[in-house]
């Protein structure tokens, strides 16, 4: 099962897909973008109901339950995330206080 879950992570990290991420119970789930994969945990960067920035978040893989793709067609927030990306923010691309 957790190499499920490592192989669905791995594509996501490659694509740089917005997820949404749900753990055991109804109340626990997380929309980001996975940014960092170990062999028992993720490093997912959280992304808010906007579309900007909202921290990071470790989660172990034991505790997903379901990992599925946000999808454009389906959510405002991939559409915003999207926009947040091409602006540079959400992709380490920005320069931090450079001219």
């Amino acid at each position: 099962m957790l190499a499920s879950k490592r192989f669905s992570l791995a594509l996501a990290l490659q694509d740089r897909t917005l997820l949404n991420v749900r753990g055991p119970f109804d109340w626990h789930e997380t929309n980001g973008y996975a940014v960092r994969l170990g062999d028992e945990w993720a490093l997912f960067q959280l992304v808010d109901r906007c579309g900007g920035e909202d921290g990071f978040a470790a989660i172990r893989l034991e505790t997903i339950a379901e990992i599925a793709p946000v999808s454009s067609d389906d959510s405002f927030l991939a559409g915003r995330a999207a926009e947040a990306a091409d602006r540079g923010s959400l992709s380490g691309r920005r320069s931090r206080g450079r001219a």
